[in-house]
């Protein structure tokens, strides 16, 4: 996790976590605010991470198989909403 927070390498949830901790540290943080405002948006963001390290060629040996339309759909949603509650707006 430390190693993501510093280089950028890793999957999504170490960046998660890294950037958990310092929301919960940082009261300015956007997560802390958003966190607040939009309770659900961690819960969207596992989602994505789920989504991103299963379709990941994370040492596979067969690519995973397409995202279906749902799939591609949902995650569509989470990233806007996660870029909107990170920004402070509110659809």
């Amino acid at each position: 996790m430390v190693w993501a927070a510093r280089e950028g390498g890793q999957s999504l949830r170490p960046h998660l976590l890294a950037a958990l901790m310092t929301a919960s540290m940082d009261g300015t943080h956007p997560l802390h605010a958003a966190a607040r405002t939009t309770p659900e948006l961690l819960e969207r963001l596992d989602t994505l991470a789920t989504v991103r390290d299963t379709s990941a060629a994370h040492a596979r040996r067969r690519p995973a198989p397409p995202l279906t339309v749902e799939q591609r759909l949902s995650v569509i949603s989470a990233v806007y909403e996660a870029v909107e509650a990170l920004h402070g707006m509110h659809p």
